[in-house]
């Protein structure tokens, strides 16, 4: 991260892990998305506080991945348009019994961790920040578009709502 005044002069920096949405409080903090929230503090770099998420990932990975929640560094999955071309002599069928096992993954993961589960879940969309009321609203793509709020201070749950205004428990 680096820090840049009106001018352009940079006036800080500090390394922070890759993240997907990134936001700034009026007191200066970094807001850094991934699996999770981390706040910064943008003078010396440190973590401030991270929001709680689940201690294990949900099921899934590429068409024929293992079923699994640990990440292996170094080995990443097919990703996310994997099969959306058609090699040379077609796709092949995806084997039922994998197909099987990760549908019942996934449903023992979500049963594990229901839509009212006051932490992230799966993966974040973006982080939006909302200064005046002290909230943190990163919504969790993985149970369908939950958007949940956090106190900025203490990164506490507050409230949230599932996708299209619906209750958490729907």
């Amino acid at each position: 991260m680096i820090h840049i005044d009106k001018n352009g002069d940079v006036i800080g920096s500090f390394d922070a892990p890759q993240g997907h949405g990134m936001a700034v409080d009026s007191k200066g903090f970094v807001y850094i998305g991934q699996d999770t929230v981390r706040k910064y503090d943008s003078k010396t770099g440190k973590l401030v506080a991270e929001v709680p998420r689940t201690p294990e990932r949900p099921p899934g990975g590429g068409r024929d991945a293992p079923l699994t929640s640990a990440h292996v560094p170094g080995h990443g999955s097919a990703g996310p348009v994997a099969g959306f071309l058609t090699i040379p002599g077609g796709r092949a069928k995806p084997d039922p019994a994998a197909v099987a096992a990760r549908e019942a993954a996934t449903k023992a993961f979500r049963a594990k961790y229901p839509p009212t589960t006051p932490m992230i879940v799966g993966g974040l969309e973006e982080i939006r920040l909302d200064d005046p009321r002290t909230n943190s609203t990163p919504p969790n793509n993985y149970l369908g578009g939950r958007v949940m709020v956090f106190d900025l201070d203490t990164f506490q749950f507050k409230r949230g709502w599932g996708a299209y205004g619906h209750a958490l428990s729907e």
